[in-house]
């Protein structure tokens, strides 16, 4: 048996690294395969955490991340509709994929998509991590909620992280079998970089973390200003506001030479994107979040971090209830609530022994 991951992006490679780990020291042969939708950054991330790079191909070339909608679009195409899948993987592996090993796939990107028609086209059973999440709409958000139904289409088994995702594809009912791992991989990737000593030095004064990247927020005028302001108010509450910038977010500011003046005059300090290793330690003392994304809202859910969500809804329901995390729905009654007093969402961190690679990896070693 081995083990393939196709993957596309850094936010990816986070949630399985711990499986990677795992399986070496198991002995259980693997190998990834990145579709290239963000091979730079992925590269990056994999060099971070101190993995071979022989154990790494790369499918579709990109001489860039893609952080317009309309270039991962044609990526998305042109990876789809490649010719001789199986030579060009016995090319960058060295080895020849089959029916008794696994695909895994990973999440809801497109590269989820690409990944799980690879695994079909051949004819190796697809695995899919961080299964059964679902929204009422089947293009909100977009695209992932397509993907996410489509891939439940093309998996043999399905490792659900909660109750309600379990619940979710029983409902579809999907072909295949349901392992619930009870908790993100995400959850053994946190517990492990923090047991390692931070890289960076943290701020002395208190600090934010602001993550927002998400194309349908970046998209809309109203909701994009109202981000905004909410990152003012919070440098004015006297806090050291840390903008990590995502591509998409970077080339939004960059078009914009007066927002880049007042993000300066307000102190809010604009930082690239960093390595894991790096992000969570800055993210664990951080007075509170403001985030976007499904993976930080996670990462605050473990750490019993405050986290406000700047989006309308979110399928994961980590956090939410008489949790750390609160969903603004961009109702300013409620960023208001979060902003009075941040620290009345604090809480413990997630006091639990699952390892959820642990179910993952036993499942598939006795099938």
């Amino acid at each position: 048996m081995r083990l393939w991951f196709c993957l596309g992006t850094a936010g990816e490679l986070i949630k399985i690294y711990p499986l990677l780990k795992l399986a070496e020291e198991r002995g259980i042969l693997w190998f990834c395969l990145s579709t290239g939708q963000s091979a730079i950054n992925l590269k990056k991330q994999w060099s971070d955490f101190g993995l071979p790079a022989t154990q790494l191909g790369v499918l579709t070339l990109t001489d860039r991340d893609l952080d317009r909608s309309s270039e991962a679009l044609r990526w998305f195409f042109r990876a789809n509709l490649k010719n001789q899948l199986r030579q060009k993987v016995r090319e960058v592996s060295g080895h020849d994929p089959s029916p008794k090993d696994f695909w895994i796939v990973h999440g809801d990107t497109l590269s989820t998509l690409v990944g799980s028609l690879y695994g079909k086209r051949l004819g190796v059973p697809v695995a899919h991590l961080e299964a059964g999440l679902r929204s009422s709409k089947i293009f909100e958000p977009f695209p992932e909620e397509i993907t996410r139904r489509m891939v439940s289409r093309f998996a043999k088994i399905h490792f659900p992280q909660d109750e309600k995702a379990e619940e979710n594809l029983k409902k579809s009912r999907v072909a295949g079998k349901v392992v619930p791992t009870h908790a993100n991989t995400l959850l053994d990737a946190i517990r492990q970089v923090l047991k390692e000593k931070s890289k960076i030095e943290i701020p002395s004064k208190p600090y934010v973390v602001a993550n927002l990247h998400r194309f349908e927020n970046l998209g809309s005028s109203s909701r994009w200003q109202q981000m905004v302001d909410v990152l003012l108010r919070t440098a004015k509450m006297g806090y050291e506001v840390h903008f990590v910038l995502h591509p998409p977010t970077q080339a939004k500011i960059e078009s914009d030479p007066e927002l880049q003046r007042t993000f300066a005059q307000a102190g809010i300090k604009l930082i690239p994107r960093m390595p894991f290793t790096e992000f969570i330690h800055l993210l664990n003392r951080a007075d509170f979040v403001l985030s976007d994304g499904g993976s930080n809202q996670e990462e605050c859910f473990y750490l019993g971090k405050p986290c406000l969500l700047l989006r309308d809804s979110t399928e994961r329901v980590e956090g939410l209830k008489d949790g750390p995390c609160l969903l603004s729905q961009f109702k300013p009654e409620l960023i208001d609530r979060f902003l009075a007093e941040p620290i009345l969402y604090k809480r413990d961190t997630f006091d639990s022994q699952i390892s959820p690679s642990q179910v993952v990896l036993d499942y598939l070693s006795n099938v």
